[in-house]
């Protein structure tokens, strides 16, 4: 198995670059685990206050602070739709 390293050495001859569709792949495969684990990071503190808390000033509190992770999945989303849509590997 080669590694993200290997990519790069192209002045070996046994070494190939990858083609750009497999590259484009690897960057919305990226793109979608990356938005997966940030919904993941957001919807578990989220679910554990609002089962353990009781006084709700203080739950609403706590979850506006740790909604700043629905930011992030938003953030994530817009990412993907532009990786989706512009082709980074094409040569301006």
């Amino acid at each position: 198995m080669r590694t993200i390293r290997d990519i790069w050495k192209v002045s070996q001859p046994e070494y190939h670059c990858k083609s750009s569709s497999k590259e484009q792949a690897n960057i919305k495969v990226h793109a979608g685990i990356t938005i997966f684990v940030d919904f993941a990071l957001f919807a578990l503190p989220i679910a554990v206050i609002n089962a353990k808390m009781m006084k709700s000033s203080k739950k609403i509190q706590v979850m506006l602070v740790f909604s700043v992770g629905l930011f992030v999945v938003i953030t994530g989303i817009v990412r993907m739709v532009y990786v989706y849509t512009l082709d980074f590997l094409a040569d301006p």
